[in-house]
């Protein structure tokens, strides 16, 4: 879906538009390379407007990944300011220590205070 949201143009058409990636993304900023080279190849049929990388930051993405080296690869790829916490009503360690993840990578200072307040913040319009 993060793909056809690039490809279709949606977000050069809508420029303000502010999409959250569930679940860091899913699948999407790991296989992120494959597609750009795809459309670099031709093999996609598109020329896109912007660098497809400039795309991939376009979106928000939750913290939630299980493994920190997962979550750390998503803060490194699309930066620390398009990352929200994130919380799984379904898995209750989740619920309980929302944090507890993003606290264990020992991030600056100032990239923690994006993730766990002022990404939201700034999203929301809290």
């Amino acid at each position: 879906t993060a793909a056809k949201f690039i490809l279709y143009g949606l977000l050069d058409r809508f420029p303000a538009l502010d999409i959250v990636l569930p679940h860091s993304g899913g699948c999407f900023p790991y296989i992120a390379g494959r597609i750009e080279h795809s459309i670099a190849k031709g093999a996609a049929g598109v020329e896109l407007a912007d660098p497809f990388r400039d795309y991939i930051r376009r979106f928000h993405y939750d913290s939630l990944a299980y493994y920190p080296e997962t979550l750390r690869f998503m803060i490194e790829l699309v930066g620390s300011d398009r990352v929200v916490i994130g919380t799984d009503n379904y898995a209750r360690m989740d619920v309980e220590q929302p944090n507890a993840l993003t606290e264990r990578l020992g991030l600056p200072e100032a990239d923690l205070e994006r993730i766990l307040r002022g990404n939201a913040v700034r999203l929301f319009g809290l």
